[in-house]
This record gives C-alpha cells, structure tokens and sequence, in this order.
C-alpha cells in the first residue's frame, strides 16, 4: 500500500498510476441500458491500495459543486435506509438521467448493493479493530 503526506502528492500519484497501471473497461450496458457511449469507459486497476495520512491536507479550493456532490454520494451510499435515485445524480444529470428507468429510479445503486454489509463490517472493526500504524 502507498502511504501519501499530503492529498497534492496522493492525487498526483493515483491519477498517473491509472492511466498508466489502469486496464480500460468498458462495459455493452450501464444500469442495463444496452450500448452506451464511451463517456460511460472505466479505468480500473486492481487491487490498489493508498492511505492518506494527513486529511486537512486536501484542499479547500475544490469547486462547491464537487464538494457538494462528494459529501451527497457519500451519505448515500452509507445510509441505512434504501435510497434510489437519491440527489448526487442531479450533479451529472445528462450522465445519469438517460440511465434511470420508467419509474424514475436505477436499476440499482451502491446504496442497495452495500447498505445491509456495512453494519456488518462495523461490528467486525469494532471487535477487530485495526492496529494503529504509529
């Protein structure tokens, strides 16, 4: 695993490694739309792992919206209760909307694929908790 100080050095790092390391994906459907365009392309490297040492270190000048939709995207994909669509698709939506079916939801999300494991994971940390590194 790669320790990083600062997120500068962190986001530096990553983003070369996954262009260089990182294996194009592409899938034929997204949330079972068939045959959607390369805006929808993955890069994926596999069993990569990063920590972040210093969180006050990532930086402030991200833009609001970004902000917005990191902190959106991530409540949802932790909450408890089953959220589909939830509001951080509106950040992209002429990503997303075209993706949604009938009824105005996905076909899935990673809140309804991760929702029921995470209280799983939590209790397994609390009674195993990670060794502290220093």
């Amino acid at each position: 695993m790669r320790i990083y100080q600062n997120f500068k050095e962190m986001f530096s790092e990553v983003w070369r490694d996954v262009f260089e390391l990182g294996i194009r994906s592409k899938s034929d459907s997204v949330q079972n739309v068939q045959e959607v365009g390369e805006e929808y392309d993955m890069m994926e490297i596999m069993g990569y792992a990063y920590e972040l040492t210093d969180i006050n270190s990532f930086p402030t000048s991200f833009k609001t919206n970004e902000l917005n939709w990191l902190r959106e995207e991530f409540a949802e994909r932790i909450s408890p209760v089953k959220i589909n669509p939830g509001g951080a698709w509106k950040y992209r939506a002429e990503l997303w909307k075209p993706l949604m079916n009938r009824t105005g939801t996905f076909d899935y999300t990673y809140n309804e694929r991760i929702r029921d494991q995470l209280p799983i994971i939590i209790d397994e940390l609390r009674k195993n908790p990670i060794p502290d590194r220093q």
